[in-house]
This record gives structure tokens, sequence and C-alpha cells, in this order.
């Protein structure tokens, strides 16, 4: 089984707050179709 991990890390004004993470997971999304999940950079 293949796995893709991206850690997100977030600064927030106050301990609790609600932010949208959206635009960072469709970009993780994206990239997780450019690797080959050997660690080579796949270049389509």
């Amino acid at each position: 089984m293949k796995f893709y991990t991206q850690y997100l890390w977030f600064n927030t004004k106050t301990r609790q707050e609600f932010i949208n993470i959206t635009p960072q997971v469709e970009k993780a999304v994206e990239n997780r179709g450019r690797f080959d999940f050997s660690g080579a950079r796949n270049e389509d």
C-alpha cells in the first residue's frame, strides 16, 4: 500500500481558531500526482 504525507503548519492569533485549509489541501492532492512514491519526482 502506498501513502503520501504532507504536513501543514498554521500560525493562529489565538489558541483555537477556524481557518480555511481547502487551498492547501487542494495543492497537496495536486502535488501527490507528481511523485511516483519511490521518492523520485515524476516529470510528466
